[in-house]
């Protein structure tokens, strides 16, 4: 079962869902400029790149989700969707 909600766009929700399951923070090269300190870019911390999280409830705002997650310092983080791939 995924995590992230298939075909949001034409599916929009609001709301919260409790979820059991696991994603991987993505390592797509337009997701960079996040973690390698550029400019004007909010960088991401407490995480590695590939590596597959628990994911611990997914927050729909319309046509995107906010991810809670337990991050490498196990503690809860939030991200958004784009930042995650489902697993295989």
């Amino acid at each position: 079962m995924s995590v992230l909600t298939q075909n949001i766009d034409r599916f929009p929700y609001t709301g919260v869902r409790r979820v059991s399951g696991q994603l991987k923070l993505s390592t797509k090269e337009w997701l960079n400029p996040y973690f390698d300190g550029t400019p004007g870019y909010e960088q991401v911390k407490g995480v590695t790149r590939g590596k597959v999280y628990d994911v611990i409830s997914v927050e729909g705002y319309g046509d995107l989700e906010d991810i809670t997650f337990i991050d490498d310092n196990n503690e809860e983080h939030i991200l958004a969707d784009f930042f995650f791939e489902e697993i295989e």
